[in-house]
């Protein structure tokens, strides 16, 4: 799928609420967004799993690999529902992601990086909170499994990003017990 098709699928659907499955070159599942807001570089979407909103995440638009609608009976359901009426944007610059961890300082909240690999050993897992920015790297203080926070930040690196996730019900549920 060429650049200007995933663009212009993603812009089309920010404007008509339309809900995409994207497929991830890291990774063999799909994933289902609303799409909220897309530059060159990044896009931004609000996660839908079983008519369930699941938070914020931000993406690569180099690591898409395809992009389908998703038109079926679900769309029916998503209006019936009111899910599309819950629908709402959140004020991230996704220019590039100095401009994304820029926007989420001003949030201090507690966030998700990942930096995905189709192999597991490859991949990391980093929850916890945005400390500052550097001209290519993210400072971030993270915390374990037992809610404890580290001592040492961490500094990662941009180029080593897939996503951010903020708002979803994992987060949320985490930030009450930190």
């Amino acid at each position: 799928m060429k650049k200007t098709e995933k663009m212009e699928m993603i812009s089309n659907a920010i404007g008509s609420k339309q809900l995409l499955r994207f497929f991830m070159k890291y990774d063999v599942n799909y994933f289902y967004y609303f799409p909220l807001e897309v530059s060159d570089k990044l896009f931004m979407g609000i996660e839908e799993d079983d008519f369930i909103l699941d938070g914020y995440s931000i993406r690569k638009n180099s690591d898409i690999r395809k992009i389908e609608r998703k038109d079926d009976l679900c769309n029916k359901i998503f209006i019936e529902e009111g899910i599309l009426n819950k629908i709402e944007t959140i004020d991230i610059n996704v220019t590039n992601w100095k401009t994304v961890f820029d926007s989420l300082l001003k949030f201090d909240e507690i966030i998700i990086i990942e930096s995905e690999d189709m192999n597991p050993r490859f991949s990391d897992f980093f929850i916890g909170k945005v400390i500052k920015i550097s001209k290519n790297n993210v400072h971030f203080k993270d915390f374990d499994a037992d809610g404890v926070w580290s001592e040492d930040e961490l500094v990662i690196p941009f180029s080593s990003i897939t996503s951010v996730t903020l708002r979803n019900r994992y987060i949320n549920t985490w930030s009450k017990y930190i």
